[in-house]
Order: C-alpha cells, then structure tokens, then sequence
C-alpha cells in the first residue's frame, strides 16, 4: 500500500491524459473521476478505522477546517474536475456527510447516550456546509445515504422533524407542504 503523497503525481499525470483524451466522452471521464473518488474514500476509510482501531466505533473524524476547506472561496475559480486534490476533496466531503447521516440515526432514534454534544457539534458543522454551499449536491447526498443506510421510513420522519429541515432541500421541504403529505420524492432519495 502507498500513501496519498506517494501516488499522488501518477494519479494527476493520468487524469490529465485522461482529460486529453478526445476517444472518451464526457460520462466515461465522469464515471472515471467518481471510480477515483469511491478508490480515495475506501483508502481514506480504511486508514480511519485502521488508525483507531475498532475499540472506537463512535469516533468523529477530526478536520478543524471543516466546512470551511472545502467550498471555494468567492474569489477563486472553481477547482477542475481531474485534479486529484478536487477528487480527494470530494471523497472527503463525502465520508463527512456518511458520517452526518450516522450520527442522524443515532441522536434521533437514541437521543440518551455518549457524546451527544459532539455529535450535535460535528452535525452543526456539516449544517454549516449544507448552508454555504450554492448546490443542493451535498443534501441530496446526506438524503441518499440516509435513505440507503436507513430506509425511507426513516428519512420520512427526519422531514417531518422541524430541527432536521436542513437536512433536506428546500424544494423537498415546499413539495411537502404543499402536498400535505410527508413523502419524499423517492427518486430524490434513491437515485
């Protein structure tokens, strides 16, 4: 096994060939970026669980500058799809919000046990992102994961909890009241 720094020129050398490359077309080169992304997310995984151990299953990853290093800033042109630091970024923010839709499940359905303030903390974090990002990607990825971990039972009563709104897009959220139902859009939330 080598580490992120040991491959990462070989890996951006290939993208950029694969970005040059006028044979592939646009969803080859998307299905590629995102085998780079689920490749960096099961390394990234596996050195988290490695590193602490299966004694501490409740660990929350430790990023200071999270959500903060991981928007552009206003001033700054987006960052390109191929460069392996945007891949890595992305596999990042990915296994945040994984992590955000465990510690979902947790504090709603076992709101009495450990660490619920640090679970609230990392989860106001992770609202803070969903809120500065000018996409809806990042919720309906947070909805998506819940809905596969959890099951839509559960992501409809998360929609139905006012302090959980944030959770989802506002488009869901008007879809709801003026339907007067509580079901999700189940194409949102599965794909």
């Amino acid at each position: 096994k080598y580490s992120f720094n040991e491959v990462k020129n070989d890996v951006q050398c290939y993208l950029t060939q694969v970005e040059h490359n006028e044979l592939l077309e646009e969803n080859d080169k998307t299905e590629l970026y995102l085998l780079f992304v689920n490749c960096l997310e099961d390394s990234m995984c596996e050195k988290s669980e490695g590193s602490l151990g299966s004694e501490h299953p409740n660990c929350l990853p430790e990023d200071r500058g999270f959500p903060e290093n991981y928007l552009p800033k206003d001033n700054q042109e987006p960052p390109q799809e191929s460069s392996v630091e945007y891949l890595q970024a992305v596999a990042k923010v990915r296994l945040y919000l994984s992590r955000a839709a465990e510690l979902l499940f947790d504090l709603h359905e076992h709101p009495e046990q450990d660490q619920v303030e640090e679970k609230q903390r990392y989860l106001r974090n992770v609202r803070a992102f969903c809120s500065l990002a000018k996409n809806n990607w990042h919720r309906v990825y947070l909805v998506r994961k819940i809905a596969s971990q959890y099951g839509m039972e559960f992501a409809q009563k998360l929609v139905t909890d006012t302090q959980f709104n944030w959770v989802f897009p506002v488009e869901i959220l008007q879809q709801i009241r003026s339907s007067q139902s509580n079901n999700i859009d189940r194409y949102l939330a599965c794909g």
